[in-house]
């Protein structure tokens, strides 16, 4: 079974209380930590608590579920508090990545707990908005969508990308456009020539932790009592972990210590 541990007035993290899982999060985020994602999703529970996942992926590119923390409130001090307990329970070691979505207070808090951390905004979550900000530029004037995704996806130095964006927005009538503006402004968070030494584990998008937050809702009734929570994340994980043993083409179980991981040696 897992548990509910509260740290202090700002939440609580979810943990197994066997200490074999334990080991395994550990272990797994020894060996594949360096890139976490980390998002919030609601309706989980009846207290209407935020729940944030932290999840990276491990060497057959599934999706690994580190810690699942409730949080009181989703401010400045609650993500400072998140990433504390975050980097504690693993160990206390910071991964050299984290991908999030555009939220201010998660950004001020990296850059104040895990400042060794570089912080990459999700590219979707970017630009989910351009369509409607844009509006008729985006989807109907020839040639401005094929033209705005070269830029975005192409460009390979810092340079090279300046000077794209600015005939971009040139060439479409777009050099006052409050949006262009501020994605350009912005543009050290997303754009891919400012992360090209970065090791992101081939990551651009929070799309791993969006997709066990939808993963954890079908295990998790709407609005669940904290008891039926804890009881299907518990059962969530332990599915995870099945899987992960289970995949096509690897090793079975038993003679699994012949592919050891390069820095814990297990």
């Amino acid at each position: 079974m897992i548990r509910l541990h509260r740290s202090d007035d700002h939440g609580w993290f979810v943990e197994t209380n066997q200490p074999d899982h334990n080991h395994v999060f550990r272990r797994q985020y020894t060996c594949f930590g360096d890139v976490v994602v980390f998002d919030t999703t609601y309706t989980t529970n009846l207290y209407k608590m935020p729940f944030g996942l932290f999840v990276g992926v491990n060497n057959h590119f599934q999706t690994v579920i580190y810690v699942g923390i409730l949080m009181s409130e989703e401010t400045i001090e609650g993500f400072n508090w998140a990433y504390k307990e975050f980097v504690s329970l693993m160990g206390g070691k910071a991964p050299l990545t984290m991908l999030t979505d555009q939220c201010r207070a998660m950004e001020v808090d990296i850059g104040m707990t895990l400042p060794s951390t570089v912080h990459r905004w999700c590219k979707w979550h970017a630009f989910r908005k351009a369509k409607e900000e844009l509006g008729g530029i985006f989807s109907k004037q020839t040639g401005f969508k094929d033209a705005f995704h070269n830029v975005v996806n192409e460009m390979l130095t810092i340079d090279e990308f300046e000077k794209a964006w600015g005939r971009l927005i040139e060439d479409f009538g777009l050099v006052e456009n409050s949006f262009m503006i501020r994605a350009f402004e912005a543009r050290h968070n997303w754009a891919k020539p400012f992360f090209k030494d970065k090791y992101c584990a081939r990551m651009i998008s929070t799309q791993r932790v969006e997709s066990a937050n939808h993963m954890l809702k079908t295990y998790v009734p709407r609005n669940s009592s904290m008891n039926k929570f804890v009881s299907q994340y518990n059962k969530l994980l332990k599915d995870r972990n099945e899987a992960e043993d289970h995949v096509p083409g690897s090793l079975p179980k038993k003679p699994r210590r012949q592919n050891k991981c390069r820095k814990c040696g297990g």
